[in-house]
């Protein structure tokens, strides 16, 4: 039997395998046919690996196109797209610095044949780069330059999102009013019935800037305007990010129930994507949720399932967290070995990332667990 299976395996291998030969063939194929068709098909391909995280797929097909490039001297839009995609891959990967390098080569690039759309979107991109890694002031400078060019150019489209990302860093600088500014104009932009995408992005955020300001009731409208939308065009990732944003509304505001059913669908919604580092972030959310309910075995499902996912993701920091979480749950549950247990692999992990913040949360915890000990002690005498 096992026998049958590891030929099995070897035979899917192999048939994958060859599968992938031929459609580097075709792609080879349809860019000496076409080089525009075949770039566009091209990149077709990759969003789709990328999206489904087939990583090593990506990187082959980015190989193949660099070769080819070479070889039949395309023009140099090839070489442009293969850095951003190769920005793409390493931006996903949380890879910030190499998915920064990747943008200016192709920022140099398209500069140098004059291709102002182009710039502004490598730019805006650039922008979303800093903005993850948590460089605000550059992220605002990249959005701006490409704010001009968009404006310069009269490409409202373009226009509206960096405005909604200029939004962001507002938002995040704790300058909200700005922020606000800039949605509103963003959606002013795009009214139209064929930019829902843009409207529901630009109103999710407005959204969370009247939820910080303490507007919860336009908040909430914001909310479901663009969950609204996101349905309408199909847009699971839009619909999963909004119900986030509106079942910690809820959560915030005390209405737990209709925080689980956010919660839920959001996680729903991820598990169809296979997303999984929005999913470990759902599962926190549901645990909160179900913990402020009383349902304490249910929170600590969450948490388990979360940390499952953390170290399938390789999130070290992502796990550390999940671990401690669940030496609360088991101490808050009355399991002290199981609390001490989840404490001790938390404590080994933080030394390991030099996390002193929560090396210091591990030992008050220490501290809590031994007085429950003694006090467990002397009430067995």
């Amino acid at each position: 039997m096992r026998q049958s299976i590891e030929n099995w395996n070897a035979n899917r291998e192999v048939t994958f395998a060859c599968a992938f030969d031929y459609l580097v063939e075709l792609l080879h194929h349809a860019l000496d046919r076409d080089e525009e068709k075949g770039l566009q098909m091209w990149s077709a391909i990759f969003d789709y690996l990328r999206e489904r995280w087939q990583i090593a797929d990506c990187r082959r097909i980015l190989r193949e196109l660099k070769g080819f490039r070479i070889s039949q001297e395309l023009r140099p839009i090839a070489l442009i797209l293969v850095r951003a995609a190769e920005g793409m891959l390493e931006t996903q990967l949380g890879h910030w610095d190499e998915a920064i390098a990747c943008y200016r080569q192709a920022l140099e690039l398209v500069r140098n044949i004059g291709d102002r759309v182009s710039e502004a979107q490598l730019l805006s991109n650039l922008g979303n780069i800093y903005y993850l890694a948590g460089h605000l002031s550059k992220a605002r400078k990249s959005y701006e330059q490409a704010l001009v060019i968009y404006q310069e150019q009269g490409h409202k489209r373009g226009e509206a999102l960096v405005l909604t990302n200029l939004g962001n860093v507002y938002r995040d600088s704790g300058r909200l009013n700005e922020a606000k500014a800039c949605y509103e104009k963003a959606l002013v932009l795009h009214c139209e019935p064929s930019q829902e995408d843009i409207v529901a992005v630009a109103l999710v955020n407005l959204g969370s800037v009247l939820q910080l300001q303490g507007k919860r009731n336009e908040a909430e409208a914001a909310y479901k305007k663009a969950l609204k939308l996101f349905a309408q065009i199909g847009d699971l990732h839009g619909q999963a990010q909004v119900l986030g944003n509106l079942g910690t509304l809820y959560l915030n505001n005390g209405q737990l129930e209709g925080a689980l059913e956010c919660f839920m669908q959001d996680l729903s919604i991820n598990q169809q994507l296979g997303d999984y580092l929005s999913q470990a972030q759902t599962l926190n959310n549901l645990a909160i949720a179900y913990h402020r309910l009383g349902r304490l075995e249910e929170s600590f499902r969450c948490y388990e399932h979360s940390l499952i996912l953390r170290r399938e993701l390789g999130d070290q920091h992502g796990e550390l967290a999940a671990l401690i979480n669940l030496c609360e749950m088991q101490q808050e549950l009355g399991n002290l070995a199981m609390a001490h247990n989840y404490l001790r692999k938390a404590y080994a992990l933080a030394q390991k990332l030099g996390d002193n913040e929560q090396l210091t949360r591990i030992e008050r915890l220490e501290a809590m667990l031994s007085k429950c000990y003694r006090s467990d002690s002397e009430a067995g005498r």
